[in-house]
């Protein structure tokens, strides 16, 4: 069968209505040099076919990481357009298929209906696959020509899971990924209530403050205020001390990592507080993965009240002595005698060493050297000892 030229020209313009280009505005296809431009994305993988009065049809590939004018990079996979038929001016007439080619926005995968207009990236009905999650559908999502997100539909979440942290909400794609408001279950402690909750590449990247009751933190009782910054928990509030026989200190910048666990706080302030039996009268205390780091004064009941500067001694989460503290003394009170030397603090009580002046013995001194005492005051062991000048009956041993 002939057709003139108008009547073919008539054929393909019906043609492309019928097929519809996805487009709200018209895609222009532009030659520079060698290179083809639809809608200004560069095209790869091209296939030229030459049609009647001076038709062509050209079928070619979208590449995302192919486009010079790209200044974001958070966007993979392609386009791929089949059958564009345009006429000697480059103008498309009609498009037999646009459809994405493994889709992805900062590795989540994105199906849907796509179309290219002037500039832009559009995809209707688009299906999410969140990698582990399971798949969510969204209305629309719009990207400008530097594959930046410029426009996107709400669509919901329910139940993802995000380093042990279940997330349930109404979220939105945006350049920094995927923004979220609604419920997070965190590690099964208790569930909150959050608002503009980032995820980018799987993991909490922030979120605005949000109120937290009854948290549990390594036996400790937390009640304040908490954000997400870099997968971190930062906390602010009071927290009720199991160790320290239930005391409260307000804490700030208490900082719990993705797995729970404590990384860091500012220094904060304990008075008056027993712990493994001893007595810390005041005490600068920061909270690390170990436990406590304490800095302080100490009293000790059964070294007949005496107090000691303590320095970086470290008490675990269960409230037992992890690390060994060092103090000098002088002039202890020590059974019949007075202590000069070295006293180290550790899990089981104290050891002595230095010398024991017996004042009830015309001041003899006995060389102490680890000697135990535990912390109810009764001694333990000692490996050896020496003496000097103490008079016996018949002289002096």
């Amino acid at each position: 069968m002939n057709f003139s030229k108008s009547k073919l020209f008539s054929w393909v313009m019906m043609f492309g209505l019928c097929l519809n280009m996805h487009a709200e505005e018209p895609a222009a296809l532009t030659r520079n040099g060698g290179e083809y431009y639809f809608g200004g994305f560069k095209l790869s993988d091209i296939s030229l076919v030459e049609l009647d009065n001076n038709l062509k049809s050209l079928s070619a590939r979208v590449d995302l990481l192919d486009q010079p004018q790209a200044m974001i990079q958070n966007v993979s996979g392609g386009i791929i357009l089949s059958n564009l038929i345009f006429d000697e001016n480059y103008s498309p007439l009609s498009i037999e298929q646009i459809m994405l080619d493994n889709f992805q926005y900062r590795n989540y995968g994105i199906g849907g209906n796509v179309s290219i207009s002037s500039g832009q990236i559009k995809i209707k009905a688009a299906q999410i696959d969140i990698p582990d999650q399971g798949n969510f559908s969204m209305d629309s999502l719009l990207l400008n020509n530097q594959l930046q997100i410029i426009e996107t539909g709400a669509f919901h979440i329910d139940g993802i899971n995000i380093d042990g942290n279940i997330i349930s909400g109404d979220a939105e794609f945006t350049d920094n990924g995927l923004l979220l408001s609604g419920e997070l279950d965190y590690h099964g402690r208790g569930v909150f209530s959050v608002q503009n909750l980032l995820i980018a590449d799987g993991q909490i990247v922030s979120t605005d403050q949000f109120s937290i009751n009854d948290l549990n933190i390594e036996g400790n009782i937390f009640n304040g205020n908490g954000q997400f910054q870099n997968n971190n928990l930062i906390l602010s509030g009071n927290i009720n001390f199991a160790a320290f026989n239930g005391e409260e200190a307000y804490v700030t910048n208490l900082v719990i990592d993705e797995n729970g666990k404590v990384v860091s706080s500012e220094h904060f302030g304990l008075n008056n507080v027993i712990v493994d039996k001893l007595n810390i009268v005041s005490a600068d205390v920061v909270m690390n993965k170990d436990g406590y780091t304490i800095t302080g004064q100490l009293k000790v009941e059964t070294l007949d009240d005496t107090k000691f500067e303590i320095n970086n001694l470290v008490i675990d989460y269960q409230g037992k002595i992890v690390g060994p503290a060092l103090f000098t003394v002088s002039d202890l009170p020590l059974g019949c005698g007075m202590f000069n030397g070295s006293i180290q603090l550790d899990d089981q009580g104290f050891l002595l060493n230095g010398h024991l002046l017996l004042t009830e013995f015309n001041n003899a001194e006995i060389a102490v050297n680890d000697l135990r005492i535990e912390k109810n005051g009764s001694i333990g062991s000692m490996q050896n000892f020496a003496v000097n000048n103490m008079p016996l009956s018949c002289g002096v041993f």
